[in-house]
């Protein structure tokens, strides 16, 4: 049988490949369901905790690997100004509006007109350890140094800019507060 040959003997699925989806979908919500019980309900409480401790490992790795990679990246000059965004907690905005945004800080790699992110697309999108409450629309000058990149655990192909030396706080020109969802 070729790859989207139809099976027969059930109607709703059209090829193996929905046929597999369907059952494993409908294993899971069995599995779930028997869970429920009291001895289930113990396993799955140590699964839920096991996830966690896996995920906190590997936020731990992706920072490790972010600062792998940003320590092999060249910096180059920008050849002509460049609007980018930061999403970031208002608390943190409003210390950079006063002093500047660090060096080493991370910016999307470009910026322009449109509805910002949601919190949630953001966070995903970018990589993000946190829930973001704002987004910083900030002018890069012509001839900041920059490191130019790919976000590491966030989407896959999204860029990012990472300045080497300190912009300052004249150069966040808008702070935008975002929907949490």
């Amino acid at each position: 049988m070729g790859r989207h040959t139809k099976v027969g003997f059930l109607p709703f699925a059209s090829t193996h490949r929905t046929l597999m989806r369907r059952s494993m979908t409908t294993l899971c919500l069995a599995v779930t369901a028997i869970g429920c019980g009291k001895v289930g309900g113990a396993a799955t409480r140590g699964a839920e905790r096991g996830m966690a401790r896996a995920i906190e490992r590997d936020i731990g790795r992706v920072w490790e690997r972010d600062a792998a990679r940003d320590a092999k990246l060249v910096a180059k000059p920008l050849g002509k100004g460049r609007t980018v965004f930061r999403y970031t907690t208002a608390e943190q905005a409003a210390m950079e509006a006063r002093g500047g945004v660090q060096a080493g800080s991370h910016f999307t790699a470009r910026g322009g007109p449109g509805r910002p992110l949601s919190a949630n697309v953001a966070r995903g999108r970018l990589g993000l350890d946190h829930l973001p409450e704002v987004r910083e629309t900030i002018r890069l000058p012509a001839g900041q140094s920059v490191k130019a990149g790919k976000v590491i655990g966030g989407a896959r192909g999204v860029g990012e800019l990472t300045p080497t030396a300190h912009v300052p706080g004249s150069a966040i020109k808008r702070v935008l507060r975002i929907p949490p969802k």
